[in-house]
């Protein structure tokens, strides 16, 4: 059984490393549509990323479709400062973030409806100053925190009931200065927050 299941971790890791090895060296920052856009021309293979990618500071990103072939992402994943961004799809695809998922100041953002795929996130995870997001549907199928969830400054946030998936927070949990959130419904299976 220990061989068979060593053999299977090799092979898996053999899979995903030739899955990476068309993909960008090193971190990935994206600060234009037209980069967003060009993603599958010039990396048509690359679905599991060996490091973070930044989605910041995107004056004219408006969508994320040209990023829809990627399922992994080892490293962290920060999407913030794109003003002109009112959906994450294209990262209907991704499965898990190796390290942490930080969504910030997207002040066009309306829902995280396209995350639907995502089931883990490897340290923390922060969404905050997302002035137009009501609810966090699309976070419905993560099950594992590595360390803390952090929810704040999203004005117009009703509820967090899409959190439900979640059973444990070893670290912190901070969920603070959403002026129209009136409950934690969602947060009621937690078995642990330290």
């Amino acid at each position: 059984m220990k061989k068979l299941l060593l053999i299977t971790t090799i092979l898996s890791f053999i899979f995903m490393d030739s899955f990476s090895q068309g993909c960008p060296n090193g971190e990935i920052n994206i600060s234009r549509q037209s980069q967003v856009d060009s993603f599958p021309v010039l990396y048509p293979g690359c679905i599991y990323i060996k490091g973070d990618v930044i989605i910041s500071s995107g004056l004219d990103i408006t969508n994320l479709n040209g990023l829809s072939q990627i399922k992994q992402i080892t490293g962290h994943l920060l999407i913030n400062f794109n003003p002109v961004l009112t959906s994450l799809y294209g990262l209907h695809s991704l499965t898990s973030v190796g390290k942490y998922l930080e969504m910030n100041n997207n002040d066009a953002l309306k829902d995280l409806k396209s995350l639907n795929s995502l089931g883990s996130v490897g340290t923390y995870l922060r969404i905050s100053d997302n002035f137009l997001l009501k609810n966090l549907e699309g976070l419905n199928n993560i099950g594992t925190i590595g360390t803390d969830l952090r929810v704040f400054s999203n004005q117009q946030l009703t509820n967090i009931s899409a959190l439900n998936g979640i059973e444990k927070i070893p670290g912190n949990l901070v969920i603070e200065n959403n002026n129209t959130l009136r409950n934690l419904e969602g947060l009621k299976i937690l078995s642990a927050c330290h």
